[in-house]
């Protein structure tokens, strides 16, 4: 397998600083930090069994005429409704050719004579820094490709690599590869939306797509409904696989649904890139599999897998098309050890359960500022699992403070938002069943606080024994540990990275007591939250201790015992300051 390697060579890749994608090193550059765990779990589903003929027609793959020589071609990359072949021998001598598909598995290079298309390829920067590649604006016209000038700085990342893009049907949004500062591990997918003629700061899509693996090759399909990419992880017959993931658009946001392996024989042992569906029985992708009676990897060719009309078969009239690619594929299951290394596969012709598939709805919400009450923009929105805080989805704002998230039915979700110059606000809502596939629209928006109350429920007296659950903004008692909001603390903390300047806390008690005591108690309190927040890595000359003893009690409630009163007066409150 050639995972690593396949990476900076597809299509006008470039070498890494990683030890295993560079393949020679002109300039030095330091070593990164371990990347994360990069696990794959195998994958050996049939989805388009190429010998069964079903009323009248069968699936067929087939290497395309004219891309198929002995050097890589690497994929086609569509430029609006026309596409580019990229092709050569390395990432120095790969170019893009513009190519017209003269029928299913035939190509013409070449447009015809006055046909002109702007669009975007993917070229090295700047061969001064190693791993850097950029986005560029294209012209292409009959057979010449003409570079423009590069996206800006926003999308083009300095010295990462940054690739490998696709452009929704308005324009508006742009999905690309990229190794920059916040991805799991490799390349992850992110995106970026057009606003009055610029490309916005780029946000990474959601964890159900990306993974400490590379994620390549982003292309939008079937009317922007699906988008298809190539990964090593997830689930995979090994190497890259194609992936096919739904698409819900909500402003200049993207909520891409939990990927599916677009299945056997499409994805082999090998590598699989650049998928591109041209109709919903019709898709192409390049593949480095053996050709016949070899057993090693091969160069790269183009492959189509298309619909084939068994003609005497069945009567006209009585042919029925084959279901579309994504929506209804036959599934037969079958070992991947078993499959013969011949592009056809032979399945046993019985019929075959489908597989379990976790049924899922949408969380759609809005983030505020609590105090302006505007929308918060660019906010981090997280779902976790309510009892074992594993993330579930996790994805950003739009420019009206709006999110999507998709998540398990039936499931006790925690809903986080967060943003670096405020805190952090939550909910646990729950998806019924009867909203699988569907959204679940929430009327109370979220809010961030300018200023934080930390509300451990401590006893009168005490400062370092709190009871186990936290308090609402009531005096309730809360499902949440006070370990578990100090944890949501630290990661809102860390969130808002060097531009924290200082975080002052300030320590609260109720009136029992001298006021002596009471300054005495409140600061002893601050000092008990620092000393955890530091045990879980916040450098304590980020942190501020104050206290206001019992001098700041909040106003009593009409009919609030005096009990809950005193509960919500002893509390410490948080501040940011920023740079």
């Amino acid at each position: 397998m050639i995972v690593r390697l396949i990476s900076i060579a597809l299509c006008f890749l470039v070498i890494s600083c990683r030890p295993e994608l560079r393949q020679t090193i002109t300039y030095p550059c330091p070593m990164p930090p371990p990347p994360p765990a990069c696990n794959s779990t195998d994958f050996s589903t049939v989805v388009f069994d190429t010998s069964k003929v079903i009323n009248g027609w069968r699936w067929k793959i087939s290497r395309v005429l004219g891309a198929e020589t002995s050097a890589n071609e690497w994929g086609l990359v569509r430029v609006k409704q026309n596409f580019l072949l990229i092709k050569g021998e390395s990432a120095a001598t790969s170019k893009q050719l513009p190519v017209t598909l003269k029928n299913v598995n035939t190509l013409d290079f070449g447009w015809p004579i006055g046909l002109t298309e702007t669009g975007f390829v993917t070229r090295v920067a700047n061969a001064d820094i190693t791993g850097d590649a950029s986005i560029f604006e294209t012209s292409v016209a009959g057979t010449n490709v003409v570079i423009g000038k590069p996206l800006n700085d926003l999308v083009n990342n300095k010295i990462y690599w940054d690739g490998h893009s696709t452009v929704s049907r308005d324009g508006e949004i742009i999905v690309f590869a990229s190794d920059r500062p916040g991805s799991l591990g490799g390349t992850d997918l992110w995106f970026s939306n057009l606003k009055n003629g610029e490309w916005q700061e780029p946000r990474r899509l959601s964890n159900d797509v990306n993974t400490p693996c590379d994620e390549l090759c982003p292309q939008f399909a079937q009317n922007d409904s699906l988008l298809l990419f190539s990964s090593a992880g997830h689930q995979t017959a090994g190497g890259y696989d194609v992936f096919s993931s739904f698409v819900t658009f909500s402003g200049d946001s993207i909520l891409v649904r939990a990927p599916r392996n677009m299945g056997l024989p499409i994805n082999t042992p090998h590598d699989e890139l650049f998928p591109q569906m041209t109709d919903a029985q019709t898709i192409y992708y390049a593949s480095n599999q053996p050709k016949a009676s070899r057993t090693k990897a091969s160069d790269f060719d183009l492959f189509v897998l298309h619909r084939v009309e068994i003609k005497g078969n069945v009567p006209a009239k009585a042919v029925i098309p084959p279901p579309p690619i994504v929506d209804e594929p036959q599934i037969v299951d079958t070992p991947v050890e078993t499959l013969p290394k011949e592009v056809a596969v032979t399945t046993p012709d019985v019929d075959a359960e489908m597989p379990v598939v976790e049924q899922r709805g949408t969380i759609q919400g809005t983030v505020l500022h609590q105090e302006t009450h505007k929308p918060v923009v660019d906010a981090e929105v997280t779902a976790k699992h309510n009892v074992s805080k594993i993330v579930l989805a996790k994805t950003n704002t739009d420019s009206a403070g709006k999110y999507l998230l998709s998540v398990p039915v039936e499931t006790p979700v925690e809903i986080v938002a967060q943003s670096p110059e405020l805190f952090y606000d939550n909910a646990v809502v729950t998806v019924p069943s009867k909203k699988a596939n569907d959204t679940l629209v929430l009327e109370k928006p979220l809010q961030l606080p300018l200023t934080f109350y930390l509300r451990i429920n401590f006893p009168t007296s005490v400062f370092d024994a709190p009871y186990q659950y936290t308090l609402d903004s009531l005096g309730v008692d809360t499902d949440q540990s006070w370990q578990q909001s100090l944890n949501q603390l630290v990661e809102n903390v860390n969130l808002s990275g060097k531009r924290l300047k200082r975080l002052v806390l300030i320590g609260h008690t109720d009136d029992v007591s001298t006021d002596a005591s009471n300054m005495k108690l409140g600061r002893q309190r601050v000092d008990f939250v620092v000393q955890e927040l530091v045990s879980r890595g916040i450098n304590e000359q980020l942190l501020e201790g104050r206290s206001a003893g019992e001098r700041m009690l909040p106003e009593k409630r009409k009919n609030e015992t005096i009990d809950v009163w005193r509960k919500r007066a002893r509390r410490v409150e948080l501040v940011k300051v920023m740079q």
